[in-house]
């Protein structure tokens, strides 16, 4: 029995030739893109990313500034409320008196 190595090697060459081909196909150039380099192009996606990054953050930061005034707020509203029920708890100052000498 004689094996026959063409066809696994044809079947290899085939794979090949698909991944080349598919490869070629995934190289794309759009008009921005073009005569650019690799390098350009992935900076200038790195840029924008940080552009969005920015203004996301930019965002929460306010949210968090609102969100803290609130809350330093609502905390100063308690502080005044039992400050207030302190003072209203407190019991006079008892007076104390000596007994006037006798004569």
């Amino acid at each position: 029995m004689q094996i026959s190595m063409t066809r696994p090697i044809s079947w290899l060459n085939a794979g090949l030739l698909f991944a080349a081909l598919c490869s070629l196909g995934a190289c794309d150039k759009s008009p921005e893109t073009a005569g650019k380099g690799p390098a350009e192009v992935a900076g200038k996606e790195i840029d924008k990313a940080a552009v969005v990054a920015g203004k996301e953050l930019k965002q929460a930061a306010e949210q968090t500034g609102k969100a803290l005034e609130k809350a330093g707020a609502k905390l100063q509203e308690k502080v005044q409320e039992k400050t207030q029920e302190k003072s209203a708890d407190k019991a006079p100052d008892a007076v104390v008196t000596t007994p006037a000498p006798q004569k």
